[in-house]
């Protein structure tokens, strides 16, 4: 089992009202599907960090950019030299 780390971002205030906007409107959208759900500002965090990482590469200045899924019809397709991290079973 991985051991947690404990560590705080400082973020933007726009992202923290982007947030907690989309905490909300995810627990307002599960409760009306009947799913008594309450998704927090660090659920949607942790979910983006575990999905997003990998797609997250350098251009040709060396700033961050994201890889565009879009233009690839199949994952394989990337090529990305390696796998940054192992997923957790």
């Amino acid at each position: 089992m991985p051991e947690n780390i404990k560590t705080t971002i400082r973020l933007k205030k726009q992202e923290a009202i982007e947030l907690k906007s989309l905490a909300f409107e995810l627990t307002k959208e599960a409760i009306m599907m009947g799913k008594q759900k309450i998704y927090t500002e660090s659920d949607i965090a942790h979910f983006a960090i575990e999905n997003l990482i990998d797609l997250i590469v350098l251009d040709d200045n060396g700033d961050l950019s994201m890889i565009d899924l879009n233009t690839y019809k199949d994952i394989k397709q990337l090529g990305l030299p390696y796998k940054r991290r192992k997923k957790q079973s």
